[in-house]
């Protein structure tokens, strides 16, 4: 029996199976391996000298000991439980490094500005092979979709009647594939309009100026406000901000032909929901060349899409 273990400890520890090798952890927990002068040796109880260990009497081989080699003379092989450990640490981070899904996209349709009243699509678009989306507002689970057929879709849509209040604020959105979820989206901000009055919106010098002037838009709203919005019709991009006591204006400083178009202005009750929006006035602005289709040169606010 120790003949056949120790000659099993002396194969190249990937030509040991694992029946030799629970035999020799066993034998290795209760006695001291041989070293290389007394390898051929096949008592327990006797070692080299050197070793550092002590020999053991033949009686005490029927009671199970844990021994420290003092030290060690032979190669010690490692154990099937360390490669096991490493390789399962080693396999889920590779895993979760490969297995990540890319962040969704949120928006709605036909705006993120909506008239109270009005219907509203949101949608949320992940990848094809997602089987479910969901729709938070502030941070809570509002609804759920599953792509039908599920996997052949990349996007869902999230519709409503009747725009709110009440529907006005925060959304976000992600999407499961397998057992993975994705993170959330960038924030998507619904806006509701049209609530309360209406403010005055005027321009100086006047609707029509020279390129490199400076002009000055003025919002008004008598309400207890001191949030206001300006925005320019045709345009993708956020609405300005400015705050003020019943009044806010909105410098461009100077003026170029992007500057030429429709605006209207907002007051605001809180970020998501505006008052009325006011008449429109025409900004024309001649003696540069540009594209007027193309975005002012303001800073855009942050509260809007």
């Amino acid at each position: 029996m120790s003949s056949m273990v120790m000659a099993a400890a002396s194969e190249a520890f990937e030509d040991v199976t694992y029946a030799q090798l629970d035999i020799f952890t066993l034998i290795q927990k209760t006695i001291p391996p041989p070293s290389q002068e007394t390898r051929k040796d096949t008592d327990p109880t006797r070692t080299s000298e050197g070793t550092g260990v002590a020999p053991i009497a033949a009686s005490d081989l029927s009671q199970p000991r844990n021994l420290t080699w003092a030290t060690r003379t032979f190669w010690d092989p490692p154990r099937v439980t360390d490669f096991a450990v490493k390789g399962l640490y080693l396999s889920q981070r590779v895993s979760s490094q490969i297995q990540t899904l890319s962040k969704p996209t949120i928006w709605a349709k036909p705006n993120f500005m909506i008239p109270n009243g009005m219907p509203v699509i949101i949608w949320c678009q992940g990848m094809h092979k997602a089987t479910e989306y969901r729709l938070y507002f502030e941070g809570q689970l509002s609804a759920l979709e599953r792509p039908n057929p599920p996997g052949m879709m990349n996007k869902v849509k999230f519709p409503t009647r009747t725009m709110t209040s009440n529907m006005a604020g925060q959304y976000t959105c992600s999407y499961r594939s397998g057992e993975l979820w994705s993170k959330p989206s960038d924030p998507l901000d619904l806006v509701i309009t049209g609530m309360y009055d209406k403010p005055t919106l005027s321009v100086h010098p006047g609707s029509e100026v020279i390129s490199g002037e400076k002009v000055t838009f003025y919002c008004r709203l008598e309400t207890a406000t001191s949030t206001f919005f300006l925005l320019k019709e045709g345009r993708s991009s956020h609405p300005q901000r400015r705050y003020g006591n019943m009044q806010a204006e909105f410098s461009m400083n100077p003026v170029t032909a992007v500057h030429g178009g429709t605006y209207r202005c907002f007051g605001s009750y809180n970020n998501h929901v505006w008052s009325l929006p006011s008449e429109p006035v025409t900004l024309l602005v001649t003696g540069g060349t540009g594209n007027t289709s193309l975005t002012p040169t303001e800073q855009p606010s942050s509260s809007g899409e």
